[in-house]
């Protein structure tokens, strides 16, 4: 029956001085929505991997060439492997190994509706073949993966990003439906549901840039004949397409799909193998997913600093909160110098302000999600550092609005101990 009777105080309370509540609300909030904007793009950069099939095996490379070539194969450090085969180094493991042997590279591709001109810009898209799926899942709107059969008689499949899918099909299931592919025509068999990873595992060399908007099957590349985007020469070769894939450059990403206790076994292949097509000198390295992951962190970056500066918002919001509520009990002085003279305890001056604070921060943890919604989509709509959007996830939603109902109860404590230790005498004095 108190706390009711408490809560009915409060509410009249916060209802009464709507610009000090309306103050303290959007104070509050602002600071919240700062503050959960820069750590979007912080966990958009530390994303949690999602647990990947425990057979995913990368193959890495030390190779004479690479600065700080000698001494042991130290992993995890960038200047002494190249984290890429050349093209004769995979067809060497795909005949020996089979379909346990996933390759894949990035490059960029002439796409555009059928019957349409082709997009202004080429699109950045991924050679992969089904294994690569199995590897490493990912979540489909529509349709799936190619099967084996598509692979193995090199049909004209693709699988589509969520952001290609919009923008040439309006959003819609397009499973079935045709586009341009470098003058070719493609048959979709899938649409993604969720953007890549801002670091995707399944090539690090990758991280930062614009999400790949297509899939295309590795079985294609001679027919397409798109360039890597990103590849190591160590050899001269000529201009033509043909003369890179029998060249020594490394760009596919090679992972293997092996039982855990087989990779060591499979270490010593993989090395024997490749020592009759690789430059003389160069080692190579067969390591788990997750060991994988762990050795290439993100490095850190700007987000970082930004989260750790909009902590400072939002402690300044909070503070704001505070001097507003004792602004507001100032206000009221001969009001709460009545309640304590009529037998008022502390305790319930206390409690009713703090009942107060709690409504501040309930209101203003609400007004925080539209507020953060409104900043990503500012920050998505002019895509600052790549198209890969800021997104409203649950870890986010957490993140925003439990520190806001905490701060405002924080900022609540210190006002409501001085409405509290207050005696009587003193408000009715400054009354009179």
């Amino acid at each position: 029956m108190l706390l009711g009777y408490h809560l009915r105080l409060a509410f009249r309370s916060f209802q009464r001085d709507r610009s000090f509540s309306l103050a303290m609300i959007v104070c509050l909030a602002l600071a919240s929505s700062i503050w959960a904007a820069s750590l979007a793009h912080y966990l958009r950069l530390h994303e949690r991997h999602p647990e990947w099939s425990r057979e995913a095996h990368v193959v890495d490379a030390l190779r004479p060439g690479t600065a700080l070539s000698g001494g042991p194969f130290v992993a995890g450090d960038w200047r002494r492997q190249t984290l890429k085969l050349s093209w004769p180094e995979f067809r060497a493991l795909q005949e020996d190994l089979g379909p346990r042997v996933s390759g894949n590279y990035r490059g960029h591709f002439l796409v555009g509706a059928e019957g349409a001109p082709p997009l202004v810009d080429r699109a950045p898209g991924r050679f992969v073949d089904r294994t690569l799926f199995q590897l490493f899942p990912r979540d489909f709107a529509w349709g799936g993966a190619w099967s084996d059969t598509d692979e193995r008689t090199q049909a004209r499949v693709v699988v589509l990003s969520r952001a290609l899918n919009e923008e040439l099909f309006q959003g819609e299931n397009s499973v079935g439906r045709t586009l341009q592919v470098e003058g070719r025509s493609f048959r979709v068999v899938g649409v993604l549901a969720t953007p890549q990873p801002y670091l995707p595992d399944w090539d690090l060399s990758a991280g930062g840039a614009d999400e790949e908007r297509l899939l295309v099957p590795l079985s294609l590349v001679d027919a397409l004949a798109v360039r890597p985007e990103y590849e190591v020469n160590l050899a001269p070769r000529g201009r033509e397409f043909a003369a890179l894939l029998g060249s020594q450059s490394p760009f596919v990403t090679v992972w293997l799909a092996l039982r855990p206790e087989d990779a060591p076994a499979v270490e010593k292949d993989v090395n024997a193998r490749l020592a009759l097509v690789a430059e003389a000198g160069t080692r190579f390295a067969v390591r788990d997913v997750a060991t994988h992951v762990a050795l290439y962190p993100m490095p850190p970056s700007a987000a970082d600093f930004f989260v750790l500066t909009c902590l400072l918002v939002i402690a300044t919001g909070a503070f704001s909160v505070a001097r507003l509520l004792l602004a507001k009990a100032a206000a009221r002085h001969r009001e709460n110098g009545v309640h304590r003279a009529l037998g008022a305890s502390r305790a319930s001056l206390f409690v009713r302000t703090m009942l107060e604070a709690a409504f501040v921060a309930a209101a203003g943890s609400a007004l925080t999600l539209p507020l953060t919604q409104l900043l990503l989509g500012f920050f998505n709509a002019r895509k600052l550092t790549n198209d890969i959007p800021l997104v409203m996830t649950w870890d986010l939603v957490l993140v925003a609005t439990l520190p806001t109902m905490g701060l405002g109860l924080i900022a609540g404590v210190y006002p409501a101990w001085r409405v509290a230790r207050t005696p009587p005498t003193t408000y009715l004095a400054r009354a009179s």
